[in-house]
């Protein structure tokens, strides 16, 4: 099933065609991941299907009582922490712990990630972190002024030289401009950079990661995006003492589907 071609309707045929509990998650990033837990609950009635964005899910949870099959919808945060969460939900719908499954993979690695980079990369890190929730405060000012206004943040790609230049630790001044940046109120901009971990867009954090490591010299260890989250995976299966956020997710579907 592809991840960006069906509508919420034929969604819910496919759902309805099958005999499979179903877990609907948001797309091929955070599919990646729950495959691997699917495989990890012993429960071999249980389907995960992505539904190619926020906006499908969203439109699905609408419309569940179509649902002929016990489903669990799961979605990404997003910019509800700054707005609300909607008040509709019920225990058939999970939220990520910070904006985006990336923020909580992140949450669960941060110490393996800092682990991969030397302590130049990890300064680097910091300082990029913060310089990239400076304009991302402006941004979500702005839809929390407007909540019509559309951030259109998947337009944009920190791994863009033309937003943020090699080896540079600023986004770049056309960028800035191309977006009308004007700084937000301190209070929000110290609150997201304080808290970025939960509150910028993971995707973002990843890409911020993925830039220190394209841009390490020839012979030294360079890691996709998906090698890190494997290496998160992997570190947290090995730790089965401690509780992440993802051993929590897996536990919240087993419930779920085993309550009567």
């Amino acid at each position: 099933m592809g991840t960006d071609v069906f509508t919420p309707e034929e969604i819910i045929k496919t759902i309805n065609r099958s005999s499979l509990k179903t877990v609907l998650v948001e797309g091929k990033d955070d599919l990646y991941i729950y495959r691997k837990l699917e495989d990890d609950i012993e429960d071999s009635e249980l389907n995960i299907l992505p539904c190619g964005g926020r906006s499908t899910i969203l439109k699905i949870y609408e419309k569940k009582d179509e649902l002929k099959n016990k489903t669990l919808f799961i979605c990404d945060s997003d910019l509800w922490h700054f707005t609300g969460f909607p008040d509709y939900f019920s225990d058939d719908i999970l939220t990520t712990n910070g904006y985006s499954f990336e923020n909580d993979m992140f949450i669960d690695g941060e110490d393996i990630l800092k682990g991969l980079l030397s302590n130049s990369e990890v300064q680097r890190l910091n300082v990029l972190i913060k310089e990239v929730s400076r304009w991302y405060s402006f941004e979500v000012e702005k839809h929390i002024n407007d909540k019509s206004y559309d951030c259109k943040f998947s337009d944009v790609t920190l791994l863009n030289d033309s937003i943020l230049a090699k080896s540079s630790t600023t986004l770049t001044t056309q960028f800035l401009t191309d977006r009308g940046y004007k700084p937000s109120k301190k209070e929000l901009t110290e609150n997201i950079t304080i808290n970025f971990k939960k509150l910028l867009r993971g995707k973002f954090i990843f890409q911020i990661i993925g830039k220190l490591f394209l841009e390490r010299g020839i012979g030294k260890n360079k890691y996709t995006i998906g090698q890190l989250f494997d290496i998160i995976y992997s570190s947290i299966k090995s730790q089965a003492e401690k509780e992440f956020l993802l051993t929590v997710r897996k536990r919240q579907i087993e419930t779920y589907f085993n309550e009567a």
